[in-house]
């Protein structure tokens, strides 16, 4: 099943299938668009760092969810999948991880403080850092994604505190997104901080 209830597909030169019960292709349009290929890091999932490759189906075309198989630099690398796309819509894939990357989050401290004179509830401060290490002779750019919880009870109120290095949060999601430029044999560390004051008492642990 596909999200497009149709598509028609005008193969350019006269093709003969055998008649065999076997599965046989032909090419429907071939196309060169301009692909973007970048790092991304969830450091709260693992290690590693993945390489991503997204480009804009200007093929005049849609696009239909399937296999695909994937290069870099006319070399193959492997396997994968693609999701469907409409014209004009942009299409991403996975190229897997890249041994040259390495990414580690730690939990630098969880610190408790209240009940106070003033406040007849806790809070609890979360500080994370995450280093990530570039092995290549050559400058990368890493998109490095976390999150911070978010509450869904009047009880319970999150609020960033703060990073050395500015990130794009969406409030709605906690998702929290760096654009790091990171050089030759070099290292890049971020670190940011959040409160969560609740009701002394209710247990709160966030990973």
């Amino acid at each position: 099943m596909d999200r497009f209830a149709g598509v028609r597909y005008e193969i350019g030169r006269r093709e003969t299938v055998p008649y065999d019960s076997s599965p046989h292709k032909v090419v429907a349009f071939s196309a060169r668009v301009p692909a973007r290929l970048k790092y991304v890091a969830t450091p709260a999932l693992g290690n590693s760092v993945m390489l991503e490759g997204e480009i804009v189906n200007t093929t005049g075309f849609p696009i239909l969810a399937g296999g695909a198989s994937l290069f870099i630099d006319e070399s193959y690398v492997g396997a994968g999948s693609v999701a469907s796309a409409a014209r004009n819509e942009p299409l991403s894939f996975g190229f897997g991880p890249d041994d040259s990357l390495v990414v580690e989050r730690k939990l630098l401290a969880r610190d408790v403080k209240g009940p106070e004179a003033f406040r007849q509830s806790q809070v609890i401060t979360y500080r994370y850092e995450v280093t990530v290490q570039n092995f290549n002779q050559r400058a990368v750019e890493v998109e490095v994604s976390d999150q911070i919880p978010v509450s869904k009870s009047a009880e319970i109120q999150v609020t960033f505190l703060e990073s050395n290095l500015k990130p794009e949060l969406d409030a709605a999601t906690g998702n929290l997104r760096w654009a790091l430029e990171i050089g030759p044999a070099a290292t890049r560390t971020l670190s940011y901080a959040f409160s969560v004051e609740c009701p002394v008492g209710r247990d709160v642990h966030w990973l």
